[in-house]
Parts: structure tokens; sequence; C-alpha cells
């Protein structure tokens, strides 16, 4: 509590006097923009700034929560999209007089819903191409234009904006990931800011991991890694070698995915305590399923979470 009041994430202007920052979520009116708790921009209006947003647009605008977008930040839609694949761009459908109806929406270049996660910072001037996907944590430098997904946790700036470098190593990135701060109540990120304010990473390494449930840590690790494995494969390859035999890109995915979904079905049962002995059935088939995988990634050690599991009381000996 500061100056005798609370975090209310329903005012408008969290700063006493000062019109030019706001909290977003109370100001939306287009059912087309979801955004999260706490998230704020520095300017007296939110919606102005994204843009070819109409009511029979396709696409959604999702931000998380305690995210802090600049001045002069621009959210360009997928109706900023002209048809690509004939001879002229020009969009005769649009304008008074012209014979022509609408193309098919196939016709038109579409990416999807742009999502933005939780506790990202955009600087000043940057514009965020249609669907792109930025991650939690992640930094977008001033005036950069953004047109690829970005990771977790990850520095991009430029023109078409480029990883710069991770703020954090994985291991930390990991736990972040895991602990989601921003979900918990008001009260509990009070008691978290010497944490999350922390210069002292190791500190921060170990009141996070003291934090987290000890039975989902390890197997929450190997999604992540899968996880980003999937998105390194999924840059423009045709074949991928997987030990010493070449596969389709789109059958190497599709198993990735298949296995990703599994295990983070897994981890939520083990999250709840379930019967761990038939838990660790489940992973050690896991394990036999992907060792071929391992031989030619790096894979997160299915192995620890075994061990892990067998340590449990109610899994026999």
């Amino acid at each position: 509590m500061k100056n005798g009041k609370s975090p209310d994430p329903n005012v408008v202007h969290p700063i006493a006097g000062y019109e030019n920052e706001i909290y977003v979520k109370p100001t939306i009116t287009n059912p087309k923009i979801i955004v999260g708790e706490f998230t704020y921009i520095a300017d007296s209006e939110f919606e102005r700034h994204v843009t070819h947003l109409y009511p029979w647009s396709r696409d959604r605008l999702l931000i998380g929560k305690f995210c802090q977008i600049a001045a002069g930040v621009e959210f360009m839609m997928n109706d900023a999209n002209h048809q690509m694949n004939a001879v002229t761009t020009f969009p005769f459908y649009t304008l008074e007089g012209w014979d022509m109806a609408p193309p098919a929406s196939s016709d038109l270049p579409f990416k999807g819903d742009t999502v933005i996660g939780n506790d990202v910072w955009i600087g000043e001037n940057a514009v965020i191409l249609p669907g792109v996907h930025i991650g939690d944590g992640a930094i977008i430098g001033a005036n950069s234009v953004v047109g690829s997904n970005v990771a977790p946790y990850t520095v991009v700036a430029g023109n078409p904006a480029k990883p710069l470098r991770k703020r954090f190593d994985d291991d930390l990135i990991d736990l972040l990931l895991q602990f989601k701060w921003w979900d918990k109540s008001v009260e509990e990120i009070q008691s978290l800011i010497p944490i999350l304010t922390c210069g002292d990473l190791e500190k921060v390494r170990e009141a996070l991991a003291a934090r987290l449930p000890a039975r989902s840590g390890s197997l929450d690790k190997v999604c992540r890694d899968l996880e980003r494995i999937i998105e390194n494969l999924s840059d423009g390859k045709e074949t991928v070698q997987i030990a010493d035999a070449y596969y389709t890109l789109e059958n190497v995915l599709a198993s990735l995915r298949e296995y990703l979904q599994e295990l983070k079905a897994l981890n939520a049962q083990i999250a709840e305590h379930g019967n761990t002995e038939e838990l660790l059935r489940i992973v050690q088939d896991k394990y036999s399923e992907l060792w071929v995988f391992q031989l030619s990634f790096p894979i997160g050690s299915l192995q620890s979470v075994i061990d892990t599991l067998r340590s449990y009381p109610d899994v026999k000996d």
C-alpha cells in the first residue's frame, strides 16, 4: 500500500494528477481487443494505437498483464494487408465506383491473432505487425518493427527487429515462466516486489525455486526444451537429421508437438499430486519414445524426471 492506496486495476489514471499514462484494460471498448490487468500505455488513450481492426476483422489483439507500452507504439492488424497473389495490390473493391467484388478471404494474407505476453516492455514508436506473438518478459527496442515472433525474455530491436540477447539464462527463464508472478494476487505480488526487483539474479533464482512445487519443475523444463526445439526447427527447413537418418520436417514437428501436448498434460497431473506410480510408467514410456530425438537435440533429461518420481513415497520399489 502506498499513500494509503492499494493497486486498483480498474482505475484509468494510476498516477494522481497525470493523464498521459493509463491502465489500458478499463478503457477498452472494442471486443476484439483483450488486455490484462495493470498493463499501461504512456498516453491518454489506447485504441487509436490499434490500426486496421474493423468490425468484420477476423483477428484479435491479445495483451497480457503488467505490460509497459511506450508512447507512439502501433499494433498493425491483419486488415492492413492487400491481395498479393495477383498482378496488382490495388484494393479496387474498397473504393467507390470500381467494379470489383471483395476477394476471397483465402486470397488475402492472414496471420492470425496478435498476442503479447505478460510483463512485456514495448519501446517508443515500435510497430507490431499482424500475427506476431511476443513472449512473456520480452523487451522491444524503440522504433523497432516487429514482424516475427519474439521468444520469452528476449531483447529485440531494429527494422526488422532481430534478437539481441536473452535477458537471462535458460534455467532462470524456465523458473520465471513456471512461476508466472503476474498471475498472483495483488497482496502476494506486493510481498514479491523485493524479489522481482532484485539485481542479484542468483538470489532471485533461489527464491523462485523455493516457491515452486517440486513435483512439476523438472518436467516443465522438458516441455520448455521441446518448445524451443519446435520453434527452431520451424525456421525454413525441409528435412531434419535425427541421429544418422533424415526425416521430413513435417513429420518431425508433428511428432514433437504430439509429445509436447502429452507431456504438458502429464505435467498438470504431477502438479495435482496424481497417482505417482502410474505417472512414472507414463514418463518412462515417453522417455523411450523420445530417445532418438535426444541423440540430436538438447532435450532436457527425462531421466531426471523419472528419478524424481521414483523418490516419492507412493512409488513401490
